[in-house]
């Protein structure tokens, strides 16, 4: 399975937060995210993307797509859809352990 350079560019996009130290944790937790993302074959075709410290995944041909954010307290991760031009829906809280399984069933949902 070829891995994207997007993901590269989103580790880059990663790098440059790293100033900002109250960041810290919201980058660790999207890079092991992202370590984990870009290795798993049913996010292959995922173009991943950083808009400020959120992760966005999109399909080709999709106007639709995902944004994750990091959330400390309770840890976890925030989901949603995001719709065109900027409009935020079924966003959910999820554990760590559960997001990747999330994602999916968020992808195969645009997908349909």
């Amino acid at each position: 399975m070829a891995v994207t350079p997007k993901w590269d560019q989103v580790e880059n996009g990663l790098a440059e937060l790293d100033q900002f130290r109250v960041l810290h944790p919201t980058l660790a937790a999207l890079r092991g995210l992202i370590a984990t993302l870009r290795v798993d074959s049913r996010f292959a075709e995922v173009e991943p993307g950083l808009s400020l410290a959120t992760l966005t995944l999109r399909l080709r041909d999709r106007s639709r797509y995902l944004a994750v954010a990091w959330n400390e307290d309770p840890p976890s991760f925030m989901v949603s859809f995001v719709d065109p031009p900027l409009e935020f829906s079924e966003r959910r809280a999820v554990p760590p352990a559960n997001v990747v399984a999330a994602l999916v069933d968020y992808l195969d949902h645009i997908r349909s």
